[in-house]
């Protein structure tokens, strides 16, 4: 249901003034109502300012405006909203999914973590050869002893 059901439309032609049923009355196409609005999305209420009767809307037919039928125009922008609303929702419902999900693959994580953590728990302290944190792993085991200082090449001795 529409904000012009059962209401008397007014050819905003200038100096017209003809009142109109909806089934007989005409709009320009709708990239040049947005264009009237300063680029504005058109909206169901903005309709009114453009109404036109055939004899204007036939008028800008012939100007190179195309027009189309008031209802056809309203049925459209009705379902252009619905169509807006309706995506909105699937777009809400997706964000939330991939929350949902993103809290999951958190939660996997920090469990994984946390077997890791208790598995290599168990060596520590335990005299085992696994290494229990990363500087362990690093060391450099015992030292090895240094060769004796060769002499370099070509040198001369006297």
């Amino acid at each position: 249901m529409s904000i012009y059901d059962d209401i008397q439309l007014k050819c905003t032609f200038d100096g017209c003034g003809t009142r109109l049923a909806q089934n007989g009355a005409w709009l320009p196409n709708l990239s040049a109502i947005s264009t009237a609005l300063e680029g504005r999305p058109v909206e169901v209420k903005d309709l009114g300012d453009f109404v036109l009767c055939a004899k204007h809307g036939r008028d800008c037919r012939e100007e190179g405006v195309h027009t189309y039928a008031f209802t056809a125009t309203l049925v459209r922008l009705e379902a252009k909203a619905s169509e807006n609303a309706t995506r909105a929702a699937t777009r809400a419902a997706t964000e939330a999914q991939l929350a949902e999900q993103k809290a999951k693959d958190a939660k996997k994580t920090e469990e994984a973590r946390v077997r890791k953590q208790k598995f290599f728990g168990r060596f520590k302290g335990a005299g085992t050869s696994a290494p229990s944190s990363s500087a362990d792993a690093q060391s450099p085991g015992p030292a090895r002893p240094k060769k004796p200082e060769s002499k370099a090449r070509g040198a001369t001795t006297s």
